[in-house]
């Protein structure tokens, strides 16, 4: 048996017993925009640990990073809301948290989030949830 596979822009309409499904496939210049090299990730973490990332970011759990490094920080946020495309990330997006004393009421936020948060690495105490290192 042969999967059909609309055209881009195309509707295909599927008559189940009980209902009808419709697919469409996305056009090609619908992918996400993303400025940073996935590779990144690839080379900075294991298969594990990206599952582990990619299914927090799928059930929209509260994800904090941890960094010395801003670029650290902002490829591994901006990558991790492109990686599971087509589904998008709608909750809280700080990929760096500007240095306040606040931060850790914005950490106790009782919503889904990705926020980044900059500090030594001699220091990740500051960080009030199961946190993975991106330092490697």
């Amino acid at each position: 048996s042969k999967v059909f596979i609309p055209q881009p822009g195309r509707i295909l309409e599927l008559q189940g017993p009980r209902s009808v499904l419709y697919c469409r496939s996305s056009a090609t210049d619908n992918l996400p925009i993303v400025d940073f090299p996935f590779k990144f990730l690839i080379e900075s973490f294991s298969v594990d640990d990206i599952l582990l990332l990619l299914k927090c970011v799928l059930l929209e759990g509260q994800l904090l990073l941890i960094s010395e490094h801003r670029h650290c920080l902002t490829m591994t946020a901006e990558l991790l809301v492109a990686l599971p495309f087509p589904f998008q990330w709608q909750n809280v997006y700080a990929p760096i948290l500007p240095p306040s004393r606040n931060q850790s009421d914005m950490l106790e936020a009782p919503v889904p989030f990705i926020m980044g948060l900059q500090v030594p690495c001699s220091d990740p105490s500051k960080a009030s949830r199961e946190t993975l290192n991106l330092e490697t």
